[in-house]
């Protein structure tokens, strides 16, 4: 039986997206996952993991990516996949010095992606890192024997033409546990939720200034963040940036939570508002607004070209804004004043998602990809 390694320097073992493609992997391969992790070494599902210590900073991920490299070159696998470009380099010469498959999950591609190792070259001074920038992306990614990416019109124009990888790109924009158990949605609980990264662009100050907004209208709105605690200028510091707009008792960030309860608080929010504003998500597709609407939860987000390619015009439960606080402020209090139609247009975006976005055409590709790969 062929073996297949994933690596991940950055995620955590059970991180959805690679759980999930390493779970149907594991139906006929060999499959270990070598990731951030509690424990040493573990057996889950059938799929071997190996746990490596420590967080997400820079110097933590340098260390377990060396770890990696002495373990793939003295025990090579028939494949290696990994998931963030900050391991490019250590894919490439592995692959190149041991004939092995290489495999870039390029999920999050977007134009400095390179920014990690960037900075762990300065910071280091190692030479993994010494000719890894922005302008060597395309030269790395060309090297590789396949990419995985979202399969939006978007993305593809954009990889084609300044990255020409050699595999046709396929389609892993929507993985995610829809059929779990959610709690029961306490009375109290805050009517609203942020998942995602608050340093990427200006959508976490609209939302602290549009939560500010519907409070001085008389309609005081509570949230709750998780994920990336903030550290753009505009918020800094997080309490003095609530304080100032006098909404520090309507505001919970929470930073980064395990995987089930960031769905529960995710599934349990009336409304999600998520204004994306930043250039990233030109080629890549917000997974968060899917497990959303697969929960029934509407969104409030911004029309970016990712989501035009793959969400009808009219599906209900998805409110497009300008980049405008004052839009957020009024969308959030039009829905949350109609409680039947919010639930209505939830419950035709569950409906439409649990239809349209399925696993198992997306593992079909993955198979076909592999068995090219490993020569089957």
């Amino acid at each position: 039986m062929k073996r297949i390694v994933h690596l991940a320097t950055i995620t955590q073992w059970d991180y959805v997206r690679m759980w999930r493609i390493a779970r149907s992997l594991a139906k006929k391969y060999r499959v270990e996952i070598h990731a951030r992790a509690k424990f040493d070494h573990k057996i889950v599902d059938g799929i071997e993991i190996f746990g490596y210590p420590g967080g997400q900073s820079f110097r933590e991920r340098y260390e377990r990516m060396k770890i990696y490299r002495r373990k793939m070159l003295a025990d090579p696998p028939d494949a290696i996949q990994i998931n963030s470009p900050e391991q490019l380099p250590i894919l490439i010469e592995i692959a190149k010095r041991r004939h092995v498959a290489s495999i870039f999950d390029s999920y999050e591609f977007y134009p400095d992606a390179a920014r990690y190792a960037d900075y762990a070259q300065g910071t280091f001074k190692q030479p993994f890192f010494q000719w890894f920038s922005n302008d060597i992306i395309p030269f790395l990614v060309h090297q590789v024997d396949a990419t995985l990416t979202s399969d939006n019109p978007t993305a593809r124009y954009y990889l084609d033409k300044r990255i020409k990888p050699v595999q046709p790109l396929l389609n892993f924009p929507f993985q995610f546990e829809l059929d779990r158990a959610i709690p029961e949605r306490p009375s109290n609980h805050p009517e609203l939720h942020y998942g995602g990264i608050l340093t990427q662009d200006r959508g976490g100050t609209l939302i602290l200034d549009a939560l500010k907004m519907l409070k001085d209208r008389g309609r005081p709105t509570r949230m709750i963040f998780t994920g990336t605690p903030p550290t753009d200028p505009e918020l800094l510091p997080w309490d003095r940036a609530l304080i100032s707009r006098g909404i520090e008792e309507l505001v919970e960030h929470r930073g980064y939570v395990s995987l089930d309860e960031n769905y529960d608080l995710m599934a349990m929010a009336k409304l999600a508002v998520m204004p994306t504003m930043v250039d990233r998500y030109r080629f890549n597709i917000p997974q968060k607004i899917f497990y959303y609407l697969g929960w029934g939860v509407p969104v409030i987000t911004t029309k970016l070209a990712a989501l035009a390619d793959v969400l009808p015009n009219d599906l209900p439960g998805v409110y497009y804004i300008p980049e405008d606080a004052t839009a957020i402020a009024d969308t959030i209090a039009a829905v949350l004043s109609d409680e039947r139609e919010r639930v209505r247009a939830g419950a035709a975006a569950r409906e439409w998602v649990r239809k349209n976005i399925r696993w198992e055409p997306e593992e079909e590709k993955l198979f076909a990809l592999y068995e090219r790969l490993l020569g089957e």
